[in-house]
């Protein structure tokens, strides 16, 4: 570097936590808390149910009760009820009322509420913002349908649109693979991959662990305290699985891919019974016409001809 130049300055992490305690009233649900998260990095957070997982989110939304230590995000302190600049958060959809009577670009446009001008209407200029990250996202021309009448993978597209209407640096998701199909699923972590890909800090939760450990470069395991937290390889482990989860798992490597299952196989007693005593599957004893009189009568029966010529409704032809 020559003589006299400034070297550039490093940007402080996206998450920094030191020495945290952090739970509701004055009850504490993690403590010891101490995690960096640079910018640009794509990590997991795993736990079992009641491990806090969620509860880390909301104390990086300001909305969880921080008893002690540090808590900064993008290098700024996080204050009560207060959502930091430059994060956006994507709620578990399980969370959501999707009866509520709210359209698509609605729901976009809630996420600049915080920043909008102090009317009871979005500006046309809030609105194309809005419209543009849904033809982005996949969803254009849906923005004036109903919540209710979306897809599991459209409902999470919408949510991406309305954190990132907040011009989002850092991303948070809670559960964003829970309750969706395996194909949509894929759809959410390769567009996930997308936006880390552009630049996009991200920061999830899940309780799948094979989905983190095939596709995510750094997991931290949570149940009150960090359990472990590194590369999948290096953290996924038996022991490391056990203090976290408080149940024996196996780990099997295949080359780079890990894939997590239950040390011992659950045997269920129904099913030990009919290995050793299969059950012969006997037609006539469940057909219903044994006990449907109108099936022996053929005057009755509708799926054939019928005495005055007509066909029963099972002879109707479908147009698929």
């Amino acid at each position: 570097m020559p003589s006299g130049d400034v070297p550039p300055a490093v940007p402080p992490p996206a998450v920094d936590l030191e020495g945290v305690a952090v739970g509701y009233g004055g009850q504490t649900v993690l403590r010891d808390l101490s995690l960096t998260v640079p910018r640009g990095s794509f990590v997991g957070i795993v736990g079992p149910s009641g491990s806090g997982k969620t509860t880390l989110l909301r104390l990086l939304t300001g909305r969880a009760a921080r008893h002690q230590g540090r808590v900064e995000v993008l290098g700024r302190a996080v204050q009560p009820s207060n959502v930091p600049a430059g994060v956006g958060y994507v709620p578990q959809l399980e969370a959501v009322d999707w009866e509520f009577p709210v359209t698509v670009e609605q729901v976009v446009l809630l996420g600049e509420a915080a920043t909008s001008a102090p009317v009871p209407w979005f500006s046309r200029g809030e609105k194309q913002r809005a419209r543009a990250l849904l033809e982005r996202l996949g969803l254009g021309g849906l923005e004036r349908r109903r919540i209710r009448e979306l897809s599991g993978g459209q409902r999470q597209r919408m949510f991406l649109a309305r954190a990132l209407l907040r011009d989002a640096e850092l991303l948070l998701l809670d559960e964003p693979t829970s309750g969706v199909d395996l194909a949509t699923r894929r759809d959410v972590l390769e567009l996930l991959g997308q936006l880390h890909h552009e630049g996009l800090t991200v920061v999830l939760t899940t309780h799948d662990l094979n989905f983190v450990a095939a596709h995510l470069p750094r997991v931290v395991c949570l149940n009150q305290v960090i359990t472990a937290d590194g590369p999948p390889a290096e953290v996924l482990t038996p022991d490391a699985l056990q203090r976290t989860f408080g149940a024996p798992l196996q780990v099997l490597r295949d080359g780079d891919r890990i894939v997590v299952v239950d040390a011992e196989q659950v045997e269920l007693h129904d099913a030990a019974a009919h290995r050793r005593d299969p059950v012969h599957h006997d037609p006539a004893r469940h057909d219903p016409s044994r006990h449907d009189p109108a099936r022996h009568d053929p005057a009755r029966q509708e799926d054939g001809p019928r005495r005055d010529g007509r066909q029963g409704h099972d002879e109707v032809e479908l147009p698929w």
